[in-house]
């Protein structure tokens, strides 16, 4: 799932598309839905981790954490949405609940983000780079 949003179509309305298939992704557990939203340099920075550089890297952390939870009630709510050209640098707040799959209590979470999203040279928006805080223990 990418956002592929036409260069005639507005940064601001380009990223609110984003943001939304990103929430959907993570809400679905969709891997592939969550990676595709990245540029094929994106850098993602969960916490407490190594950068991770590229789609391969971005994939296999979301494959993990799909495999270990199913995420519920995730949620994104910018603060900030600041346009520069065609980039975007986004800050707010985030929520979630962590329901392992092995059926113990949820991990209710929450915490703020950091996203730069940018129009590409083939007029598609993604993100380039992300980070958040706040993951449970």
């Amino acid at each position: 799932m990418t956002t592929n949003a036409p260069s005639s179509t507005s940064l601001k309305n380009a990223v609110d598309q984003t943001r939304d298939q990103h929430v959907a992704a993570v809400n679905a557990g969709d891997a592939e839905a969550a990676t595709g939203l990245f540029g094929p340099q994106g850098i993602f920075l969960p916490p407490g981790q190594p950068a991770l550089e590229g789609t391969p890297a971005i994939r296999a952390w979301f494959t993990h954490v799909f495999a270990e939870f199913s995420v519920e009630d995730f949620d994104l709510r910018p603060a900030t949405v600041e346009q520069r050209d065609d980039v975007a640098i986004e800050h707010g707040n985030w929520k979630a609940t962590f329901q392992p799959r092995d059926g113990s209590p949820g991990l209710p979470a929450a915490g703020t983000y950091l996203t730069v999203y940018a129009r590409l040279s083939d007029g598609s928006v993604c993100m380039i780079r992300d980070t958040f805080n706040g993951m449970p223990g």
